[in-house]
C-alpha cells in the first residue's frame, strides 16, 4: 500500500449565532437567547484566554442588535463586562445593526443601519470595519455607500439559496472582490463564504476567470475585481492572521 502525504490545512472558525428575529421563535425569547449567547461567549473566551494564540475562543456578533439590547437591559456590571470583553478581543463586532432587507430601505435608513456601529466603536475604543449579512437574498447597491461612510471596509455576505439569487453563489463563492459604490468613489471588499446557510453544497472547481467583472441591471452597472490570483478558503473576517491573510491577497488586485 502506497501512502500519500496528507495535505496540511489551516481552518479559521468564525463562531457566531445567526440572528433570525421572530422566525425561529417569538421575538422576546430570541432576544433573551441572543443576550445569553453573549454571556456564554464571554465565559468561553475567559476560560481559553491562556490558550496559545489561535486557539483562544472569540465570540463574533453577526450584527449589533443583541449588543444594543445587552447594553440597554443588563446590569452595569454586565455592561462593563461586555465592553471589557470587546476591548480584550474576546467578543468581536460587526457593523450592521440587523440582517435587514436593504431593498426596503430608503438611503437614510441604510445609513441608520450602521449608526450604532459608530457609537459602539467610540464606546469600546476599538476598530470596527467589517459587517455581515446572512440568510437574506442579497443587498442593494447603495449599501456599499452606507458601509463605506460608516468606516466598513470588509463585508461577509451569506445569501439564501434557490432561484432568488440567480448565479450569485456559483460565480462568487470564496472569491473575494472589491465592490464599487454607484459613484465609484467608495468600495468594500466582499467575501461570500462557501456553505453559508446551505447545509452543504458541493461547489465545482474554480474556473479561470478574468480579473475584472461587470454586471448590469437596468441602467445600473457595478464593477468588481476578484481579490488575488487564487480563491481564499475558510478565512475569518475578524480573527488575527485570518483577516490579514485575506486582506493581503486583496491588496494584490489592480484596485489597490
Amino acid at each position: 500500500m502506497t501512502l500519500q502525504p496528507v495535505r496540511k490545512l489551516r481552518a479559521y472558525i468564525l463562531a457566531h449565532s445567526h440572528h433570525d428575529l421572530g422566525y425561529t421563535d417569538l421575538q422576546p425569547k430570541i432576544e433573551e437567547r441572543q443576550m445569553h449567547n453573549i454571556d456564554l461567549g464571554i465565559d468561553l473566551a475567559r476560560k481559553t484566554s491562556d490558550y496559545p494564540e489561535g486557539a483562544r475562543f472569540v465570540w463574533n456578533l453577526e450584527v449589533l442588535w443583541s449588543a444594543d439590547l445587552y447594553l440597554r437591559r443588563r446590569s452595569q456590571v454586565e455592561k462593563e463586562a461586555l465592553i471589557d470583553a470587546v476591548r480584550k478581543g474576546w467578543v468581536s463586532l460587526n457593523g450592521m445593526h440587523a440582517n435587514e432587507l436593504t431593498g426596503l430601505c430608503r438611503p437614510e435608513e441604510l445609513l441608520q443601519l450602521f449608526r450604532y456601529s459608530e457609537i459602539l466603536r467610540k464606546q469600546c475604543g476599538v476598530r470596527l470595519d467589517s459587517a455581515m449579512l446572512s440568510d437574506v437574498p442579497g443587498f442593494t447597491w447603495g449599501t456599499v455607500t452606507a458601509m463605506s461612510q460608516a468606516g466598513i471596509r470588509y463585508f461577509s455576505c451569506g445569501p439564501n439559496n434557490f432561484d432568488r439569487i440567480g448565479r450569485l453563489k456559483a460565480t462568487w463563492y470564496d472569491k473575494p472582490f472589491w465592490l464599487l459604490s454607484p459613484s465609484g468613489r467608495e468600495r468594500v471588499l466582499v467575501w461570500m463564504p462557501s456553505r453559508q446557510s446551505t447545509g452543504g453544497i458541493n461547489v465545482p472547481p474554480y474556473a479561470k476567470q478574468p480579473p475584472a467583472r461587470r454586471w448590469t441591471r437596468g441602467e445600473q452597472t457595478a464593477f468588481c475585481t476578484r481579490a488575488g490570483s487564487s480563491p481564499v478558503h475558510s478565512v475569518s473576517l475578524r480573527e488575527g492572521r485570518g483577516r490579514q491573510d485575506w486582506q493581503s491577497r486583496a491588496e494584490r488586485t489592480e484596485w489597490w
